[in-house]
């Protein structure tokens, strides 16, 4: 008899799955850190409940405002670089310790430089606070203790980075063990400032034992694990930019807003407000906790950030919602803990205080994911519009019906922004998705006069992309292992490294040639910067494999460059051979009057891999469907402005037409082509007598029109004969007639010989294949609006004139 299994029952698996997640490091980090926060939550409610009991209503307003204050100059001292901390760690290798110990050091100057400007200026700012300049020592403690909440904030940052989060539950619970402990005998040995003093050394005393940990064991522990790796000042600059001032106004809305609440509402009806927000603001930090767990988990491999950021917000879900329920329930009696009169002025405030958390699970959510994917501009757009929102919204209501308007702002604001990045969910949860921000609004409104400027015939120096990237940018990308893996990789070609020298380059890769001792180059090193530059290397050795094994080539395979890909978790880099020879862009600078020997040299070259590997086909519509739905593509999704103009759309759709007029049932040849058949990617020896190695076959196919490589080099010749742009030179030949009688262009005359193409259909096709091309290899060439006015727009114009 076969046994039956059924299923467990619904409630059953909810539960299971509910629990499998606290396995997952990526929930198991995030609860280890919710736990701190709501352990620091619960025993921070203990310690306003014992000072409720034991100072006045006025103190503890008063001192809970000094809280915030101090709270407020260690987030701004520490520069946010707590995220910064979490977001490099991981990477950083053996410089983790360098890295820590300049954070701070750094954050440590700037909080006391901050503490002492506040207590020249507390008078005028903040005369409840006067206090702190009365006494001779208090303003010492005043900067001491500024400056170790700053060190408090950033080693949170540091064992989160390290992934050692279990450990911050601890050292936060015995910071709020330990201030619950100190409150009650400060009441008689401090009974003004009794509660600002117990917070504070219980600050000092915390960072003492927990930076000992970080640095005697987690530190070296680390170090150990992940030698390789490293992170460079401009790294951590470009993080930290946007990041800190989005921290800034995320500070302003959350530590200096009980600075307006004091001052309009007075200390007492002050503390009820400051009680709720302690409460409400346990629950956002589970989903600020929760994102601070998808960075780390996603810092290095983002491919499943999209899933883990969705399962992020349905787990938040699950954690919330009962909590919220319970404070909706049971405000009064929460707050009555407290004293009868915190539960009479401040119920309704903390309702609406923690109905807020709810929205703010898409927005926390949404922080964390642009933060691991290094997109800080979206993260100050939020933070500016939710700290602008709340105080405004608080400054208007205040007045009128108390603190209660101040939980009214937090829920508004909250629901508004979480609608608003829902909306825009593509921007932070999907990789290939572009923030538009203001650049492309100002574009769209500049390309009018932009248009007019390239009508000129501008030089090709006006619109190169080819970014300059220093060497010592390129040494901070290649790790110490990676140039003795170039020093061994010379050695075994019986070549010594010499030196390495940067080039510019339009793509995402920063390239460098690597001479040897005798300034010679024998080989390009290339270190892709984003991931489409990643796919680029992966795509050349797969296309150098190929060929190299495909017999019908024979001996011209020794063309091809030797290309090597190296990748780990740190670093991936490729190294390609030059062989012996220069490129035919330094012959031409030296030599223009050998143009035309130098093209007919390197187009014989690349005419021997077309004729190895072609065959004729006649064009039908699924071929043709194939061969040029990839280069529409681009197109159709690309503009400066951000947002296609349907005049570019038209424009393509009868290029498309034209296009399939000239090609559907015209025989043409068939072969592998380059794809970016260039000067730059070819090597000649010195007399241009032969050509040595073929280089970039990133955009190789083997399936594609072999005058694409043809009509693209005899293109870029004219380009550097007149100094004009492509889409410029394609025009002026689409609309000639005889080619003949230009010695550039009649280089092409054999290629074109073996199709039925009109010659101009063709060098509109290649036009095409070339842009996309472009387009596919770096996003800045669709951003940059000279290079599409001067290359795309002329060509675009002209099929639809």
């Amino acid at each position: 008899m076969s046994s039956i299994v059924q299923d467990p029952p619904l409630r059953q698996r909810g539960v299971s799955s509910f629990a499998r997640e606290f396995r997952e490091p990526l929930f198991r980090n995030g609860h280890a850190l919710v736990l701190s926060s709501l352990a620091t939550a619960a025993i921070g409610v203990l310690f306003w409940l014992l000072a409720a009991h034991f100072y006045s209503p006025a103190v503890v307003g008063r001192d809970s405002v000094a809280v915030s204050t101090l709270m407020f100059m260690g987030g701004v001292a520490q520069l946010n670089l707590a995220s910064a901390l979490i977001r490099f760690i991981p990477p950083a290798g053996r410089s983790v310790r360098r890295l820590v110990v300049c954070v701070y050091a750094l954050s440590a100057a700037i909080c006391a430089g901050l503490a002492i400007v506040f207590l020249l200026l507390v008078g005028h700012l903040v005369p409840s606070l006067a206090y702190l300049r009365t006494d001779r020592w208090l303003p010492m403690w005043w900067v001491l203790s500024s400056v170790a909440w700053a060190i408090f904030v950033l080693e949170d940052g540091a064992l989160t980075g390290l992934r050692r989060a279990p450990i911050v539950p601890i050292e936060n619970a015995g910071f709020s063990l330990l201030k619950a402990a100190i409150v009650i005998p400060f009441a008689a040995i401090f009974p003004a400032i009794g509660i600002f003093i117990a917070w504070t050394l219980a600050t000092i005393v915390t960072i003492l034992p927990t930076n000992i940990y970080l640095f005697g064991r987690a530190i070296p522990l680390a170090q150990r694990r992940s030698p390789v790796g490293g992170v460079s000042v401009r790294q951590i600059v470009q993080f930290t930019r946007y990041d800190f001032l989005g921290s800034i106004f995320w500070l302003v809305a959350t530590s200096l807003l009980p600075l307006m609440v004091i001052r309009e509402v007075g200390a007492a009806k002050s503390a009820a407000f400051s009680l709720s927000w302690v409460i409400s603001y346990a629950l956002y930090m589970v989903s600020i906790n929760m994102g601070s767990s998808l960075v780390v988990e996603s810092a290095v491999d983002q491919s499943q950030l999209e899933l883990q950021a969705r399962r992020v917000m349905v787990h938040l879900g699950k954690l919330i919602t009962p909590a919220v329920v319970v404070v909706l329930a049971g405000a009064p009696l929460i707050l009555k803990l407290f004293g009868h009169s915190y539960s009479a002025d401040g119920a309704n405030a903390l309702r609406l205080l923690a109905l807020s958390a709810l929205p703010f699970i898409v927005n926390g959510t949404a922080v964390g994911a642009l933060r691991a994917r290094r997109r800080m501009v979206p993260v100050v757009v939020l933070n500016a519009g939710m700290c602008i929102s709340v105080v405004a919204i608080s400054w208007v209501l205040l007045p009128r019906v108390g603190i209660v308007g101040v939980g009214f702002a937090w829920l508004v604001t909250q629901c508004v922004a979480a609608a608003a990045m829902w909306g825009a969910r593509r921007l932070w949860l999907r990789p290939d998705y572009r923030f538009p921000g203001v650049r492309p609004w100002l574009t769209g409104l500049s390309l009018p006069l932009v248009r007019l400027v390239a009508n000129v015939s501008l030089p090709q120096s006006l619109t190169d992309l080819r970014s300059n990237h220093s060497a010592a940018r390129l040494k901070a990308q290649l790790p110490s292992e990676v140039v003795d893996d170039l020093t061994r990789a010379a050695s075994r070609g019986r070549r010594q490294l010499g030196e390495m020298t940067v080039l510019p380059s339009a793509s995402d890769l920063t390239v460098a040639i690597l001479h040897g001792i005798d300034g010679k180059p024998f080989a390009v090193a290339k270190v892709p910067r984003t991931e489409r530059a990643c796919a680029d290397l992966r795509c050349q050795e797969s296309v150098l494999r190929v060929l190299a094994a495909d017999d019908r080539l024979g001996t011209w395979r020794r063309l091809l460059p030797n290309f090597k890909l190296y990748e780990s978790e740190q670093q991936t880099y490729a190294v390609e051979s030059v062989g012996r020879g220069v490129d035919a862009a330094g012959l031409l600078t030296e030599s223009p009057s050998s143009m035309l020997a130098i093209g007919r040299r390197s187009l014989k070259a690349i005419s021997d891999l077309h004729e190895r590997t072609g065959r004729e086909v006649v064009v039908d519509e699924l071929l043709f469907d194939q061969l040029l739905e990839p280069s529409l593509r681009p197109l159709r999704r690309s503009h400066p402005s951000g947002v296609v103009p349907a005049a570019q759309l038209v424009a393509l759709a009868r290029l498309e037409e034209r296009l399939r007029e000239a090609s559907i049932g015209r025989t043409v040849s068939i072969s592998w082509v380059h794809g970016d058949f260039t000067p730059g990617n070819v090597m000649l020896t010195a007399d241009a007598a032969r050509v040595t190695t073929l280089l970039d076959w990133g955009q190789a196919r083997p399936d594609s029109i072999p005058a694409f490589d043809v009509l693209l080099w005899v293109f870029a010749l004219r380009c550097r004969a007149s100094g004009h742009q492509l889409g410029a030179e394609v025009r002026r030949v689409m609309e000639s007639a005889d080619w003949s009688g230009d010695p550039v262009l009649a280089l092409a005359s054999k290629a074109l010989e073996r199709t039925d193409i009109a010659a101009g259909d063709l060098a509109l096709w290649c036009w095409l294949d070339h842009v996309a091309g472009n387009l596919r290899k770096s996003e800045r060439y669709a951003r940059h609006p000279l290079w599409w006015a001067s290359n795309v727009e002329p060509v675009l114009r002209a099929v639809t004139a």
